[in-house]
């Protein structure tokens, strides 16, 4: 499946974020507009109607730099291969931290060698939460990316006069003095409770082994939200090849990028016909080859914080026939709207 991703530029404390509504080479960086080639022209309405129609014969989604600088586009899209357009709205959260239960430690054995045993897994959606500080790694204990399959162990053994107390003590004094290598961290309470968790919003996945006494031997990992501003930079770089046609580096540094991780994004997504006809994703691009074998996906990030009514995204989306809908801000948070249907 051949992808290119659109992050619009947040705009702060705005709630009426704008698209671009100027020619190709103007306009404020960062903004993403849907370019007519039928009226050559930026439409600020009349690309879906009110009856579900899809307006221009062809057009693009385009993304400015500033004035007088090359944009971002996807290459012309016919209408007759548009199959679906839609957008999932952003859930009212982040990235949740991967925890343990408040486990709490039942007993101990006089005299008698305990372990705790931490496995890093997969992140959370693969690349998706951490792919940033994957290719930008940093000097920090959450920069353990590609240690999928890592063995953190730490071991306490007890005294002649054992308390379940004194054995949580000795595991979580164990489980931190592990050091920066082991990017989870372990807290205890009163009544012998332990908990280990993940950094927050780094997406990582464990599993816990340990022979302790009440402490449940399971994976545990974060929730990922829809519209994470997280996703976005991650999408944002993994997929900028499609963005400059340069699919032989890792990390582009050249490439300006605008996903802001603090917040959250509506997706609208572009359904396309014609695939990459038996070439690797990163070789084509191909829009509009009748037949291909993939289906081709362009996505278009915006800030959620847009106000039904207030900007010109519910008027180029007007939507509501054929078995679609119109934007519509108010929509429930975390789900997956049909703005157009081909029929």
């Amino acid at each position: 499946m051949a992808r290119q991703i659109f992050v619009q530029k947040a705009n702060g404390a705005s709630t009426t974020p704008n698209e671009a509504a100027n020619a190709f080479h103007a306009g404020d960086a960062g903004l993403v507009g849907v370019w007519s080639v039928t009226a050559g022209a930026y439409l600020d309405a009349n690309f879906i109607s009110s009856a579900g129609a899809m307006i221009p014969d062809e057009f693009q989604i385009t993304q400015v730099h500033g004035d007088n600088t090359i944009p971002s586009a996807t290459k012309i899209i016919k209408k007759a291969n548009v199959s679906k357009i839609t957008v999932r709205m952003a859930d009212a959260a982040g990235i949740t931290v991967a925890t343990t239960a408040t486990d709490t430690v039942s007993s101990a054995a006089n005299s008698t060698s305990y372990y705790y045993k931490i496995i890093q897994k997969s992140p959370v959606g693969d690349w998706r939460a951490n792919y940033e500080d994957f290719v930008n790694p940093l000097a920090s204990s959450a920069s353990t990316y590609d240690r999928v399959g890592k063995i953190w162990s730490a071991e306490f053994t007890t005294d002649a006069t054992a308390t379940a107390a004194e054995l949580r003590d000795g595991i979580v004094a164990a489980i931190n003095a592990l050091g920066k290598d082991c990017p989870m961290t372990a807290t205890s309470a009163s009544t012998a409770n332990l908990t280990v968790a993940a950094p927050a919003n780094s997406g990582l996945v464990f599993e816990v082994v340990s022979n302790v006494p009440g402490v449940v031997n399971a994976t545990f990992a974060p929730t990922l939200s829809n519209g994470s501003g997280y996703v976005a930079a991650a999408m944002e770089k993994r997929f900028g090849a499609y963005q400059t046609g340069i699919t032989n580096h890792l990390h582009l540094p050249k490439n300006v990028r605008y996903a802001d991780t603090s917040k959250l994004y509506d997706v609208i997504t572009f359904h396309l016909d014609g695939g990459t006809a038996g070439l690797p994703n990163n070789q084509n691009f191909s829009l509009n080859v009748p037949g291909g074998d993939e289906e081709n996906i362009v996505e278009w990030w915006i800030d959620s914080l847009w106000v039904d009514g207030s900007s010109l995204f519910d008027a180029i989306f007007a939507g509501a026939g054929a078995g679609a809908v119109d934007m519509d801000g108010a929509a429930s948070a975390g789900t997956e709207r049909v703005l157009y249907l081909r029929a």
